[in-house]
């Protein structure tokens, strides 16, 4: 298998245990684990782990040396064939806020779509939002701007 084909595969297997576990590509998790198979799917994680990390919305990613070392309740197992990977299926609060905010900047992207607005062009937003919303987008401020082109005023 070729390293490109390794990467899929991993990203592959980390998407069928978030849908194990039932948590969306769009909610951030703290950490995956990784039993690769071979030292092809070793190599591929070396060279393509932020493609990894971005495919699968992880912060992180361990190598194990045996499905033994992931057995926890709190972790989402998949195999195939002597490929494991398991995902930590504990959500932060952190996390949490960074998942409330990836919504919401996907929710003005495609607003801003239906509106006719070009992606360059800057735009500003108003409205009330509820407590937890409100703490999220304090914490993620500069994601927001960066990312959306944004001029914000929430209350």
């Amino acid at each position: 298998m070729m390293e490109t084909e390794a990467a899929m595969k991993i990203v592959r297997l980390g998407r069928a245990a978030r849908s194990a576990a039932g948590i969306k590509v769009r909610r951030p998790v703290a950490m995956q684990y990784l039993k690769p198979a071979d030292s092809t799917e070793h190599e591929a994680l070396q060279r393509d782990e932020q493609y990894i990390l971005d495919e699968l919305n992880v912060k992180g990613i361990a190598i194990i040396g045996c499905a033994d070392e992931i057995n926890v309740d709190s972790i989402s197992i998949v195999e195939e064939g002597d490929t494991v990977v398991g995902l930590d299926t504990v959500i932060s609060e952190n996390l949490i806020r960074e998942g409330l905010v990836r919504d919401l900047v996907r929710h003005i992207q495609n607003l801003r779509k239906e509106s006719g607005f070009d992606v360059n062009n800057h735009i500003k937003i108003t409205y009330h939002v509820g407590k937890d919303l409100a703490d999220a987008i304090a914490a993620y401020m500069e994601y927001i701007y960066a990312v959306r082109l944004l001029r914000t005023r929430f209350s």
